[in-house]
């Protein structure tokens, strides 16, 4: 194999590692969450709704979206259609791209 060829050939495998790490598939209702940094004063007329919390484990392209996701998701999953608002209160980045996340979901509009 040339050297040119290995070159295009890392850029191919480049390409497709990238690609196959792209955007993590989420349910709609999950996308449709409002995600706040805190406990926002904007959640002080909400119902809560009770806590969650995620360990997640990504590559160094999306151990964030893929955290987001599971935090997402694991609302609708607890607390269905009942769920609109999460707030983020506790996020630790460990190594080897885990992730934790710890916060509280609400219903405000539902």
């Amino acid at each position: 194999m040339t050297h040119l060829n290995v070159k295009k050939l890392s850029l191919l495998l480049l390409v497709a590692l990238v690609g196959g790490c792209g955007t993590v598939q989420i349910s709609q209702n999950a996308a449709e969450l409002t995600v706040h940094t805190q406990v926002s004063t904007l959640l002080a007329d909400c119902t809560r709704l009770g806590p969650l919390y995620t360990d997640t484990k990504g590559n160094p392209l999306n151990f964030d979206e893929v955290a987001e996701a599971a935090f997402r998701m694991q609302a609708i999953q607890k607390y269905g259609d009942r769920v609109d608002n999460l707030a983020l209160i506790n996020r630790r980045a460990l190594p080897a791209g885990r992730i934790i996340l710890q916060g509280m979901a609400y219903g405000c509009y539902k």
